[in-house]
């Protein structure tokens, strides 16, 4: 679910991973990205 999340949430990213912590993975791969 990590890369479908990443998608939309690419744009908020950063307000995603700051509320949760736990989705290191997402915000590595949205520096990828």
């Amino acid at each position: 679910m990590d890369k479908k999340d990443l998608k939309p949430n690419a744009s908020h990213s950063s307000s995603s991973t700051t509320s949760k912590p736990n989705k290191s993975s997402t915000a590595a791969a949205a520096t990828t990205v």
